[in-house]
């Protein structure tokens, strides 16, 4: 199981261009399927401003989804909560970012 780990940094990383950080909070999001920033901060012991940003490149990438979320019990305000997308959209984006940037390379050989 850990090498697949391994690889699955590994894509993250030369594919989406994400850091370990990042991928430490995918993992965190895929173990608790939703949470709020501030509840992954503290499972990683993280600043909860590094897991926001590290949440925010997930979003860009299109491996996690955020929601607003209203407070319950008479509370005023929101949060959002991030989710990690299932596994086929994780595969078909991984797929199309990899045909992609192969296809880039292709037509820079072609070109020389």
């Amino acid at each position: 199981m850990n090498s697949k780990i391994n690889n699955l940094n590994e894509l993250f990383s030369d594919v989406l261009g994400l850091s370990e950080n990042d991928f430490d909070v995918f993992q965190k999001l895929i173990d608790s399927k939703t949470s709020c920033a501030d509840e992954i901060a503290k499972s990683l012991s993280k600043d909860k401003s590094t897991v926001q940003r590290s949440l925010g490149r997930l979003v860009i990438a299109g491996v996690v989804k955020r929601k607003s979320v209203c407070l319950c019990n008479g509370k005023k305000g929101r949060f959002f909560a991030y989710a990690a997308v299932e596994k086929r959209a994780l595969k078909s984006i991984f797929e199309e970012k990899l045909k992609k940037g192969f296809e880039e390379k292709i037509s820079v050989v072609e070109s020389l």
